[in-house]
């Protein structure tokens, strides 16, 4: 079995024992000091050399003070030692206890027959639990300080003031102990708890960062498709290339008259004119101008231009005065088309698209394009507006003005939303 031995001056040694090995026995084991002048302890209670050990004891060698030295900083070395916490002498700290009596005292008080110089107002402001001897006040305990409140400044004072160490440090270093292992239970938490909440913040950042880049993967997955098919067409001889672009030119003759009024081409830009658009919604007929097509082969986009047809800054419902098209669930077949050179395809598509009207997302409502109708009575004007399209908001209201919900008010389309300009402030700072 193990014992510890404890002796002020030398190293702590753990020993291997026999069972039944006494305490004396054990001091010889140690190579430690085996005369009088030092008192036995096991677990923090006085024995005898004759005392039988047990398994994980912890024997403790403690020097009779003599004469009126006072204690000595040894002296505490060794019980911050043996109850394994910091000591210090008068100085206060936050880490570890306290000892503290008073110097120079001139009073004088009788304890057990024993004169002892003795201050009863040292340290009146700390606040603590009075020790009483002889209906005298000796010793004041605290938080992390034993405040003696007289000097070992003999013999007699010094063994009663070792005899309260012997008595109270124990308890007050385990009190001690207690209240730091629980300070550092909460900041283990805490700190668990900020780390917990950074790995989910963290976690959630990087899923949607993967899902950002599948859909890059993704977008960049079909262009290499369609890029390589473009690069099949291009790879072809000269008379293939050719003979290819015969076939796509008779194709896109086919739509000429009917959808087409024909095609022109200005470098990499296919030009399409359409014949004047009919869209048939609620079995009303609304009538536009021709439009023209413009496919960008190098771009790979297109725009449709169309300004006789314009009401409220929109040449058609799904489709803006500068060409920008709002393509709904056909945006994805544009570009694959494109990467197909499908070009007739891509015409018809087009004509098909400008010849439709979704009633469910409309940069323009449709009506606006009847002369003689003058609006629902739910809603007098048109949900969208070119300005707050402009500015990034979405209007309710709105043909002379337009209505910001970021503010909650309506202003005139040359004017700026307030709202807008404090968050682009607060967002450039």
């Amino acid at each position: 079995m193990k014992v510890k031995v404890l002796c002020l001056g030398r190293s702590a040694k753990e020993i291997e024992v026999q069972d039944g090995t006494t305490v004396e026995q054990a001091i010889q084991q140690a190579e430690f000091p085996k005369d009088n002048s030092y008192t036995r302890h096991v677990n923090g209670s006085h024995c005898m050399d004759s005392d039988i050990l047990n398994d994980g004891d912890v024997l403790t060698l403690v020097p009779q003070v003599k004469g009126g030295s006072g204690l000595s900083r040894d002296l505490l070395q060794f019980y911050a030692q043996r109850y394994h916490v910091n000591i210090v002498l008068h100085n206060n700290t936050e880490q570890g206890i306290v000892i503290d009596y008073p110097l120079g005292v001139k009073g004088k008080v009788t304890i057990d027959g024993q004169e002892i110089s003795h201050d009863a107002d040292y340290q009146h402001d700390l606040e603590g639990r009075l020790v009483i001897k002889n209906d005298i006040p000796i010793l004041k305990i605290s938080d992390n300080q034993l405040t003696f409140l007289f000097s070992p400044d003999s013999e007699y004072s010094t063994n009663l003031m070792k005899q309260l160490l012997e008595e109270h440090l124990p308890i007050l270093s385990k009190q001690y102990r207690r209240q730091v292992r629980k300070q550092f239970i909460n900041q283990l938490v805490e700190c668990a708890d900020d780390r917990k909440r950074s790995l989910e913040t963290l976690n959630r950042d990087n899923e949607y960062e993967i899902q950002t880049n599948l859909g890059k993967i993704h977008e960049l997955s079909k262009e290499i498709s369609q890029t390589k098919q473009m690069l099949k067409f291009f790879d072809k001889s000269q008379n293939k290339l050719q003979q290819q672009a015969v076939r796509m030119f008779v194709d896109l003759m086919k739509l000429v008259p009917g959808l087409y009024q024909g095609f022109k081409f200005e470098e990499d830009v296919i030009i399409g004119i359409t014949q004047p658009i009919t869209i048939v919604f609620e079995d009303h007929e609304y009538n536009f101008d021709p439009y023209e097509v413009r496919i960008d082969l190098n771009n790979r986009c297109g725009t449709i231009l169309g300004n006789s047809n314009e009401i409220n800054g929109y040449i058609h419902p799904h489709v803006n005065d500068n060409g920008e098209v709002c393509w709904g669930n056909i945006r994805g077949l544009i570009p694959n088309l494109l990467g197909q050179l499908d070009i007739y395809g891509l015409f018809q598509l087009i004509h098909n698209f400008l010849s439709d009207y979704n009633n469910d997302d409309p940069y323009q409502r449709i009506e606006h394009w009847d002369p003689y109708w003058e609006g629902d009575q739910e809603e007098e004007y048109d949900p969208y507006c070119v300005h707050c399209e402009e500015s990034g908001h979405e209007a309710e209201h709105c043909e002379y003005c337009w209505y910001c919900p970021e503010c909650y008010d309506y202003h005139d389309s040359d004017e700026t939303c307030p709202k807008k300009k404090e968050k682009e402030i607060e967002e450039a700072a």
